[in-house]
């Protein structure tokens, strides 16, 4: 079984087929079903992060990127990582703070599966190959709402002593958090007086994407924009 993060706007909806070599997306050949919620799916979670970024490579394996998407792009979110990935300028006397809220609704999945009218009489004319090559291996059988805030603050530093007093200063505040009110308190005692720029990429949600000023309360306040669907 594979799970995607598509990218806004993408057609991977349920009922499309797709390779699951290639990751390419297919025809849908599954009918419109019901959906339902799969038995033991939880309601919606919201997950919270807090840590320093030291290198290029920790801020790829922050967004589970590999070092080929991180350069060339790949499949669904990774293409938006990738180019939030190569935004990002990192220099000796700097420090970065990444901040990481995600959320996730309860999943749903198709009641029944069956074939459309055009995928039966397709396979019916043009075989089990051709089929595979029009409406893939495997098809969207269920997928989760949410929603993704990731934020980077660049952090600048006269001297590499300073890099050193700031590290040391902020070092028990990282973590992950499973309550609003814990990451709030971490986050709510971070001085970012000397931070000089603020990278944000979000998922979901609506309205202007925050800045160095309102981050904090963008970031507490994110859960409440990601609704059911």
């Amino acid at each position: 079984m594979n799970t995607f993060e598509p990218d806004i706007g993408s057609t991977l909806v349920i009922g499309r087929g797709f390779n699951s070599l290639t990751l390419d997306e297919m025809a849908v050949g599954i009918a419109d079903s019901d959906l339902i919620q799969p038995m033991g799916a939880a309601g919606q979670t919201v997950t919270y992060e807090l840590r320093q970024i030291e290198d290029i490579s920790t801020l790829r394996k922050s967004l589970n990127l590999s070092a080929s998407a991180s350069l060339a792009g790949s499949f669904g979110s990774g293409s938006l990582k990738a180019k939030f990935f190569n935004s990002v300028n990192f220099n000796s006397y700097s420090f970065f703070l990444y901040i990481h809220v995600r959320v996730a609704n309860a999943s749903r999945a198709l009641k029944n599966y069956r074939l459309t009218d055009e995928a039966v009489e397709y396979i019916k004319g043009y075989g089990g190959n051709s089929f595979l090559e029009v409406y893939g291996d495997e098809f969207v059988s269920s997928y989760t709402t949410g929603g993704e805030l990731i934020a980077i603050v660049q952090i600048n530093n006269r001297t590499v002593q300073e890099k050193t007093e700031r590290e040391a200063e902020l070092q028990g505040k990282y973590g992950s958090f499973s309550s609003s009110a814990e990451f709030g308190e971490a986050i709510e005692t971070l001085d970012v007086k000397n931070a000089t720029e603020v990278y944000v990429m979000r998922r979901g949600g609506s309205g202007n994407v925050p800045d160095i000023s309102n981050l904090k309360t963008a970031a507490l306040e994110f859960p409440n924009m990601i609704t059911e669907a």
